[in-house]
């Protein structure tokens, strides 16, 4: 909203300022007393000592004298007004005024280049926000009003490189420096959204490459997984690289001799507790495996009873529906195979008991 400050006598004719103060002499003879004098006198524009405040209902008189200043104004001039107090709020730092300012200045103006002017004003106090596809669209309306406009030709510039759109932004550098060849600013943000490209498109490349490596690889996964004769259902059924590319954090990997190594799951069924074992190699045995994890006594296990001697593992065979015991010097391989063991996710599961 413009600046409506304390109204003084010479902003408005005289005969206009006695009447609105003749008004407020004649409202009711009781308004004024002792409690409230000064209150209500500061309702009067004539004794005002403090600045309109925004937020609180105007009195009738200072309604009537802001109507007296404001209505009859040219719209291009209450723009300007707007204009230079939303610059005001801006050098502040209170750009979220100043937006709501220029927004202002922007529904009265009707000069094309008043409103190009307000519009890229608005745009660089939504760029200091960190709005900066609104600042985009603001600067992009601008030179639309305003062929060559500069300032939201550069403003353009910095916005797609705030959001890491490096083409669009050396385009718009390279249509500021067509004009003002010596701009130290436009050449230097043109030279950052260069770098950032080429970094850009060498992670790209990267990334292909990356991609391109883990697909072979998927696929000699999967060729050892058939060629052990292990039998694949469930979430994996009709199991492809796809699969292998959603696992998380543990996958199924080739270590160095040639062999699977695969993320073991460990359920504890009778303290509803689990571990995993991130890289089981299918060589190696259950109890070279268990022998590492049970160590050491996981916290949950106050009373130590999960130890070599006393634990049991249970595998459950999905052909048979049916859980049986293995054998510690088994390999995990050797389970995986086995004719009633079906593989229903990149993640095999073991059960762990205690001997009764």
């Amino acid at each position: 909203m413009a600046d409506k400050n304390p109204i003084v006598p010479e902003q408005i004719e005289d005969d206009d300022l006695m009447d609105a103060f003749i008004q407020a002499a004649n409202r009711d003879s009781n308004r004024l007393t002792e409690d409230n004098w000064e209150k209500e006198i500061e309702q009067v524009p004539l004794f005002m000592t403090k600045p309109i405040d925004p937020s609180q209902e105007l009195s009738p008189e200072i309604a009537a004298i802001q109507s007296l200043i404001y209505d009859n104004e040219d719209p291009n001039e209450s723009a300007r007004a707007y204009k230079d107090e939303g610059t005001k709020f801006f050098k502040k730092t209170q750009y979220k005024k100043a937006i709501d300012s220029y927004s202002e200045g922007l529904k009265h103006a009707a000069d094309s280049d008043l409103r190009a002017q307000l519009l890229n004003n608005r745009a660089a106090s939504q760029a200091y926000l960190g709005n900066h596809g609104k600042a985009l669209e603001d600067a992009t309306e601008a030179i639309s009003l305003m062929s060559g406009y500069v300032k939201a030709m550069s403003r353009c510039a910095m916005s797609y490189y705030e959001l890491k759109r490096w083409d669009e932004a050396i385009e718009w550098c390279k249509k500021v420096l067509s004009r003002q060849e010596g701009d130290e600013k436009m050449l230097e943000l043109k030279m950052r959204c260069e770098t950032e490209r080429n970094k850009e498109d060498k992670n790209k490349e990267r990334r292909i490459l990356h991609r391109e490596d883990r697909l072979i690889e998927d696929n000699k996964i999967i060729e050892l997984i058939f060629s052990h004769g292990i039998k694949v259902g469930g979430s994996i059924n009709g199991l492809s690289t796809t699969h292998l590319e959603k696992q998380g954090q543990y996958k199924v990997m080739i270590d160095s001799d040639g062999s699977l190594c695969w993320p073991v799951m460990l359920l504890y069924p009778e303290t509803q507790q689990s571990d995993l074992i991130s890289e089981f190699n299918e060589k190696s045995t259950l109890g070279d495996q268990l022998e590492v994890v049970l160590s050491e006594a996981p916290a949950w296990d106050t009373e130590g009873k999960y130890t070599m001697e006393r634990v049991r593992v249970a595998v459950y065979m999905e052909a048979e529906k049916k859980y049986y015991n293995a054998r510690m010097n088994q390999s995990l391989l050797s389970i995986l195979k086995h004719k009633s063991y079906v593989l229903t996710s990149l993640v095999p599961t073991l059960h762990l008991y205690c001997k009764k």
